[in-house]
């Protein structure tokens, strides 16, 4: 093989091995896995935890990709306008607080994507606490990030 061939095929393999690395940590952020039910997988965003031992809470992002299943079911409890907005829906990310002394969490902020990535609704709630039901996703949520960074109830 040329000198001129060596090269070119050299180029070639380093650049496939930059993109194949570099694309692999853009996508894959940061995003840990939590759990999955019939209707969605849960991930949070490990760059996005803030944890006040104070008040002993936890703000997170929160990302619930939908299977085909639990996106039909968020579509019915839909009104029939926002059914045909949304019908592309693939993920929501929600920015959550969790309070893991009483058991809470809240619900700040939701945007909502399509599977090409558009986003397709952005809302915020005014912070309402609401339990942590026992064996729920959301109670392997909390006990996940509170495993992942050492906390102490």
């Amino acid at each position: 093989m040329s000198r001129l061939k060596k090269t070119i095929f050299l180029v070639i393999l380093v650049s496939l091995v930059f993109l194949t690395t570099f694309s692999s940590r853009v996508y894959c952020e940061d995003w840990v896995y939590v759990g999955s039910n019939e209707n969605y997988t849960q991930y949070y965003k490990s760059s996005s935890v803030t944890i006040d031992k104070q008040n002993k809470t936890i703000k997170v992002l929160e990302k619930k990709v939908y299977t085909d299943k639990g996106r039909i079911n968020w579509l019915n409890n839909q009104d029939s306008i926002e059914k045909n907005k949304y019908n592309d829906i693939q993920h929501i990310l929600g920015l959550i607080f969790l309070d893991y002394n009483k058991w809470k969490y809240t619900v700040t902020h939701i945007t909502g994507y399509s599977k090409s990535g558009v986003g397709l609704f952005s809302e915020e709630y005014p912070p309402e606490w609401i339990n942590i039901i026992s064996v729920s996703i959301g109670d392997i949520f909390l006990h996940k990030i509170l495993k992942d960074y050492k906390i102490q109830r």
